[in-house]
Protein backbone atom coordinates (compact mmCIF):
# COMPACT_ATOMS: atom_id res chain seq x y z
CA UNK A 1 0.00 0.00 0.00
CA UNK A 2 1.48 3.38 -0.95
CA UNK A 3 -0.05 6.41 1.33
CA UNK A 4 0.74 9.65 0.37
CA UNK A 5 1.75 11.96 3.05
CA UNK A 6 -0.36 14.75 3.78
CA UNK A 7 1.13 18.16 2.26
CA UNK A 8 2.47 21.18 5.14
CA UNK A 9 0.70 24.18 4.51
CA UNK A 10 2.89 26.72 4.60
CA UNK A 11 0.41 29.80 4.82
CA UNK A 12 -3.17 30.59 4.58
CA UNK A 13 -4.97 33.88 4.44
CA UNK A 14 -8.87 34.82 4.92
CA UNK A 15 -10.74 36.61 2.40
CA UNK A 16 -11.47 40.59 3.31
CA UNK A 17 -14.43 40.01 1.31
CA UNK A 18 -16.33 36.81 1.49
CA UNK A 19 -16.50 36.26 5.12
CA UNK A 20 -16.15 32.12 4.24
CA UNK A 21 -13.37 32.07 2.21
CA UNK A 22 -9.32 31.42 2.66
CA UNK A 23 -6.65 30.22 0.47
CA UNK A 24 -3.91 28.16 1.37
CA UNK A 25 -0.45 27.63 0.03
CA UNK A 26 1.20 24.26 -0.05
CA UNK A 27 4.62 22.90 -0.09
CA UNK A 28 4.27 21.20 -3.62
CA UNK A 29 3.55 24.68 -5.39
CA UNK A 30 -0.25 24.60 -5.37
CA UNK A 31 -2.66 27.39 -3.96
CA UNK A 32 -6.16 26.59 -2.76
CA UNK A 33 -9.29 28.35 -2.67
CA UNK A 34 -11.82 26.93 0.46
CA UNK A 35 -15.47 27.49 1.64
CA UNK A 36 -14.89 26.17 5.29
CA UNK A 37 -18.78 27.42 5.81
CA UNK A 38 -19.63 24.65 2.90
CA UNK A 39 -16.66 22.53 3.33
CA UNK A 40 -15.63 22.80 -0.65
CA UNK A 41 -12.60 23.37 -2.20
CA UNK A 42 -13.60 25.77 -4.77
CA UNK A 43 -10.70 26.02 -6.81
CA UNK A 44 -7.04 24.96 -7.16
CA UNK A 45 -4.04 26.07 -9.23
CA UNK A 46 -0.06 24.83 -9.37
CA UNK A 47 2.18 27.44 -11.01
CA UNK A 48 4.90 27.33 -8.73
CA UNK A 49 7.34 25.53 -9.58
CA UNK A 50 8.86 24.25 -5.85
CA UNK A 51 7.02 25.45 -2.74
CA UNK A 52 4.85 28.13 -2.47
CA UNK A 53 5.34 30.18 0.50
CA UNK A 54 2.97 32.95 1.19
CA UNK A 55 -0.38 33.86 -0.19
CA UNK A 56 -2.45 36.88 0.68
CA UNK A 57 -5.99 38.34 -0.36
CA UNK A 58 -5.48 41.76 -2.71
CA UNK A 59 -7.77 44.24 -0.28
CA UNK A 60 -8.85 46.22 -3.28
CA UNK A 61 -10.11 43.07 -5.00
CA UNK A 62 -12.33 40.32 -4.63
CA UNK A 63 -10.98 38.39 -7.30
CA UNK A 64 -7.02 38.84 -6.79
CA UNK A 65 -5.05 36.34 -4.91
CA UNK A 66 -0.99 36.95 -4.58
CA UNK A 67 1.26 34.29 -4.22
CA UNK A 68 5.22 33.85 -3.98
CA UNK A 69 7.26 30.84 -3.98
CA UNK A 70 10.96 29.51 -3.10
CA UNK A 71 10.79 29.37 -7.50
CA UNK A 72 11.13 33.14 -6.82
CA UNK A 73 8.04 33.55 -8.26
CA UNK A 74 5.20 35.99 -7.64
CA UNK A 75 2.06 34.38 -9.29
CA UNK A 76 -1.50 36.44 -9.68
CA UNK A 77 -4.47 34.85 -9.88
CA UNK A 78 -8.00 35.85 -10.85
CA UNK A 79 -9.94 33.43 -8.71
Amino acid sequence: MNAQSPLSVNSFSFSPHVSTQMALCQEDGSLSVIDYDKNVLACKFKEHISGAKEVIHSPLSKILLISVGTDRQIVFYDT
